[in-house]
């Protein structure tokens, strides 16, 4: 144990070592804006096991409930989550406890930078919105699944998810109003690793596109702003 006996490490809290850990997941306080995403590579989840258990916690005297944290992170054994720390700029929370960090401050910064380095993420519906000038429900359905599909073609989804372009070949079928509606979508996909690229749904293969892939899309309307609800192969 580190020192005065209130004074610990992280793992020392959750009585694990670091090559327990087998998997992190990160989130942020608005996923809407910042993406969090997971690591499962050994030597990245060492690294990042390493720089947090550096730093020497004690437990707040007074516990006072808070919101607006950073970074939150989980750390699983296999698939059971071992701790949830929520990353604040001066304390940090542990499975619900508050610490005071009293050596080898963590910083917020740097967390963020690990997380935007080695992290991947898989794109949620629930993360894709849209602000649009236009009225045209059928241009609206085209500019919100063109924002939807272009999530996959970022560096920070998985190799077995990412995209190198995509094609929408249709949107029709528009059912509802401005504030409410549904729609068919039929795109094609060219995978970034057509080897690793793991297919979901439905679509056909030639070379190295998946073509007429089909969802219908759910799309809500709350505060000028356009979200994905739901997606699905069928109605």
């Amino acid at each position: 144990m580190y020192g005065i006996i209130s004074h610990k490490r992280i793992s020392e809290i959750g009585k694990f070592q670091i090559k327990d850990i087998t998997k992190i997941s990160f989130q942020y306080n608005n996923p809407a804006a910042d993406r969090g995403g997971t690591v499962e590579d050994k030597e990245k989840i060492k690294e990042f096991m390493e720089y947090i258990n550096n730093c020497v916690v004690a437990k707040k005297k007074i516990q006072t409930p808070m919101t607006g944290y950073n970074q939150m992170a989980g750390l699983y054994i296999g698939n059971k989550e071992a701790m949830s720390i929520l990353f604040y700029n001066n304390f940090i929370e542990i499975n619900g406890i508050q610490y005071n960090m009293v050596k080898n401050k963590l910083s917020s910064e740097k967390i963020d930078d690990f997380i935007k380095s080695a992290a991947f993420y898989d794109p949620l519906i629930q993360y894709i919105s849209l602000m649009t000038d236009s009225k045209d429900l059928k241009e609206i359905s085209n500019q919100i699944m063109s924002k939807y599909l272009d999530e996959y073609k970022k560096d920070r989804v998985a190799k077995e998810l990412r995209i190198a372009d995509f094609t929408i070949n249709k949107i029709d079928d528009i059912q509802g109003n401005a504030d409410k509606f549904n729609f068919f979508a039929d795109y094609s996909e060219r995978p970034a690793d057509m080897n690793s690229y793991c297919l979901a749904g439905n679509g056909i293969i030639k070379g190295d596109w998946f073509l007429n892939r089909t969802s219908f899309v759910y799309v809500e309307k709350v505060n000028n702003v356009y979200r994905i609800t739901n997606m699905g192969t069928g109605r």
